[in-house]
């Protein structure tokens, strides 16, 4: 009671991450105590933002994709499909969602994404690749073990075409394992790993 200032009851206290967000002392009528459930509880679309981005995290993508296919149209929900998408190699739809986010809430985010979605759609349903030199061939196989659902496979392939010529493509590649890392988030393993590799190779 000392440490939170507790000089009356009821003393009501909301808290999050450890932390003191909102509170009120003293009896209050059944509207106020609503509109105090309303302020600190988390609604609808923070609940459905949130199994998203678990989904999302977890790399269910078919299972992402589906739960947002039947959502409402939003920035959000746009860019989850998108990633949804992109992990499982389908790039040009998931590169017209990105390139029509415009909300600034979710922007930088669409635009890190964007160069993986031009990568994928250029190379999608590819077939003869009987006249191209090895690094383009390494290069656009690992676009093909991206639509496989092997990104780690795909990240190898990508990093060997940087060892080979770190400006291939003029920096496009460096950019689409950026991309993936986006794709992946901070707290993924392989990002965590492929971006220090990336760090060796480039600098």
């Amino acid at each position: 009671s000392m440490e939170y200032g507790v000089q009356g009851i009821p003393a009501v206290k909301a808290f999050q991450d450890g932390m003191v967000v909102d509170e009120f002392v003293g009896a209050q009528p059944e509207s106020r105590v609503r509109a105090f459930l309303n302020r600190v509880a988390p609604g609808e679309d923070e609940l459905f933002a949130d199994e998203i981005e678990t989904l999302l995290e977890e790399l269910a993508w078919s299972e992402a994709e589906e739960t947002l296919r039947d959502a409402a149209p939003s920035p959000i929900v746009s860019l989850g499909l998108a990633k949804a998408l992109l992990g499982q190699g389908e790039g040009c739809e998931a590169k017209e969602l990105l390139e029509n986010i415009v909300d600034a809430s979710v922007y930088s985010e669409a635009q890190r994404l964007i160069p993986l979605a031009n990568y994928l759609c250029e190379f999608y349903g590819e077939e003869d690749k009987s006249e191209l030199d090895s690094i383009e061939m390494q290069y656009r196989h690992a676009a093909e073990l991206m639509r496989r659902d092997n990104i780690e496979a795909a990240l190898d392939g990508l990093l060997e075409v940087l060892r080979a010529d770190k400006r291939y493509r003029k920096g496009e590649v460096r950019d689409v394992i950026v991309a993936i890392f986006a794709l992946l988030g901070d707290h993924n393993p392989l990002t965590r790993r492929y971006r220090s590799e990336l760090a060796l190779i480039l600098f």
